[in-house]
């Protein structure tokens, strides 16, 4: 505050013009005429302008109806104003008012709604059609890799021939002969050992439902030989 009351206080200021662009003149005693040589100086470069605590911000509100809208339209420039900034809507609306009324005001703010509908609608939509389009990348590059893999499941047969000889696979085992006597005199057949054989110092054992006769002369001839001959049970 500078106590500045009279309207010729700041008169000078015009001459500061286009390079001022802020002005704080908050609490002074600046009359309404005050507000005129402001505007005559700095409608074209003032930015930030405080004028609150001023006799000048009731006059106006009472003369033209509303200090805030007044102030705006008449600084083309203007991006704060006293505690609030100015902001593109509020800047459409002021002028409509000032140009006509309150009725021109609310037509402005009506477009203004549909302006800003509008706008949500086309990023909406923007939206929508960056997620389809990378829901379809996204598809394409699992078919592909889809493809891929099957195309790499299968398997040469030659490819499996070579595995197979290089890992060295063993030959099925032949059936062991088993020769038993039985009743009939059948020749023996091939089979797997019964589960009653047993190898016993090298000679296989004979299970006493296999077994038919051994002379005494196998018997003398195994036990000299120094073969051991068991029955099993």
């Amino acid at each position: 505050s500078n106590r500045l009351e009279a309207e010729a206080a700041v008169s000078d200021l015009r001459d500061c013009a286009p390079s001022l662009e802020v002005v704080d003149l908050s609490a002074n005693g600046l009359p309404l005429g005050a507000l005129e040589h402001l505007c005559a100086g700095l409608r074209g470069s003032a930015r930030v302008l405080y004028l609150r605590g001023n006799p000048l911000v009731g006059a106006v509100s009472a003369q033209r109806g509303s200090y805030r809208k007044h102030v705006i339209a008449t600084f083309q420039r203007l991006s704060y104003l006293d505690d609030h900034p100015v902001d593109t809507p509020e800047r459409r609306a002021a002028e409509a008012w000032a140009l006509g009324g309150a009725a021109e005001e609310a037509a402005e703010r009506a477009r203004l709604r549909t302006e800003q509908a509008d706008k949500v609608r086309k990023n909406t939509a923007w939206m929508m059609q960056l997620k389809a389009r990378a829901l379809e990348r996204r598809r394409a590059a699992e078919e592909a890799a889809a493809a891929d893999a099957g195309t790499s499941a299968v398997a040469d047969p030659r490819e499996v021939d070579e595995m197979a000889r290089e890992g060295g696979a063993a030959e099925p085992e032949a059936p062991r002969v088993c020769k038993r006597a039985d009743d009939t005199g059948a020749a023996p057949t091939a089979s797997a050992p019964p589960a009653e054989a047993r190898v016993y110092a090298g000679v296989p054992a004979f299970s006493s439902n296999s077994f038919v006769a051994l002379s005494a002369a196998a018997v003398c001839s195994a036990a000299a030989g120094g073969s051991a001959l068991r029955l099993a049970p």
